[in-house]
C-alpha cells in the first residue's frame, strides 16, 4: 500500500526508524550536567591585598561616583555644583573635547574596576590599559600648566602606576603559560 502524500510504503514510514545527521551517522545528543558531588569551580581573585583596596576605592569613587558627577555637571551644572558644595571649585565654563576624553576614560576606567572586582581578567587587562592611559593623560595636563605659569605635579598618576604594575605583574602570575618549571632537585634557587 502506497501513501500519497509521503511517495512511500505505508507500512515501512510507520515503522520506528533512527534519526540520522545529513551525513550519515547516527544522532547523538549529550546533556551537560554538574555531578552532585562536585562543585563549580571558582575564579581566583584577580585583586588581594592593597590591590583590592585601591580597586574599590576606584571603582567606587570613578565608577559610582563619575557617573553622578558627570550626570550633575551635565544636567544641573558647574556653577550650581559649586553653589551646593560651598567651595571654589574650578571647572571648565563650556564642553570641551579634551574633558570629553577624560570623563570617558575615568568612566571606563570605573567600570574596569567593577570587572576586576569580579575576577573577570579581560577587563583587568582593560583596567591595565586605561590606567596607562589616565597617567598619560595626567602628565600631559601637568605638563599644560606649565604654559599658565603653575606647577603641577600629578600625585594621582602614582595611585594609577602602582595599579596598573601590579595588577599586570598578578595577571602574569595566574596565566598557566606562564607558570615556571622548576626542575626536580633545585629547590626553586639558581
Amino acid at each position: 500500500m502506497r501513501c500519497a502524500l509521503a511517495g512511500s510504503n505505508y507500512r515501512r514510514a510507520s515503522r520506528p526508524q533512527l534519526k540520522r545527521d545529513p551525513l550519515g551517522g547516527a544522532a547523538t545528543y549529550l546533556v551537560m550536567t554538574n555531578p552532585p558531588n562536585q562543585t563549580p569551580q571558582t575564579k581566583p581573585p584577580i585583586a588581594t591585598g592593597w590591590l583590592l583596596w585601591l580597586t574599590w576605592f576606584f571603582a567606587l569613587v570613578l565608577g559610582v561616583g563619575g557617573v553622578i558627577g558627570s550626570a550633575l555637571f551635565i544636567i544641573i551644572g558647574p556653577e550650581a555644583i559649586a553653589a551646593a558644595l560651598r567651595l571654589p571649585l574650578r571647572m571648565p565654563d563650556h564642553f570641551t573635547v579634551w574633558w570629553a576624553i577624560e570623563q570617558v576614560v575615568y568612566l571606563l576606567f570605573g567600570v574596569a574596576c567593577v570587572g576586576v572586582l569580579l575576577r573577570d581578567r579581560d577587563w583587568a587587562r582593560t583596567a591595565v590599559v586605561v590606567a596607562w592611559v589616565i597617567v598619560a593623560l595626567q602628565c600631559v595636563d601637568a605638563g599644560l600648566q606649565i604654559f599658565h605659569w603653575r606647577l603641577s605635579i600629578p600625585i594621582g598618576a602614582l595611585l594609577f602606576v602602582a595599579f596598573a604594575v601590579k595588577t599586570s605583574t598578578v595577571l602574569r602570575g595566574l596565566s598557566p603559560a606562564r607558570a615556571r618549571v622548576i626542575p626536580p632537585g633545585s629547590r626553586g634557587t639558581l
